[in-house]
């Protein structure tokens, strides 16, 4: 749950339970990052986790790949504000 966290942080999500918080800032290389290491944590766990365990990292890694290709094909934001 730590790296899916990570992962969210880095593609600029995160808590939104305080409105005026700001926006977390986007970096891809950090959230492909922890979306290898969960990719791999999959891979060697094969066989190892019970069915909830297997299908919770599934959809955590489907979900977080998914945001990533959209994060990734957003065009950036203007840097330093307006003017």
């Amino acid at each position: 749950m730590g790296l899916a966290s990570s992962a969210v942080v880095a593609l600029g999500l995160g808590p939104t339970d305080d409105p005026s918080a700001a926006a977390h800032p986007l970096n891809l290389d950090a959230a492909r990052h922890a979306i290898d290491l969960l990719a791999i944590l999959e891979e060697k766990t094969t066989g190892n986790l019970t069915p909830d365990e297997q299908q919770l990292l599934q959809h955590l890694l489907s979900t977080l790949r998914f945001t990533f290709v959209e994060k990734s094909r957003s065009p950036a934001p203007p840097a330093g504000g307006v003017g």
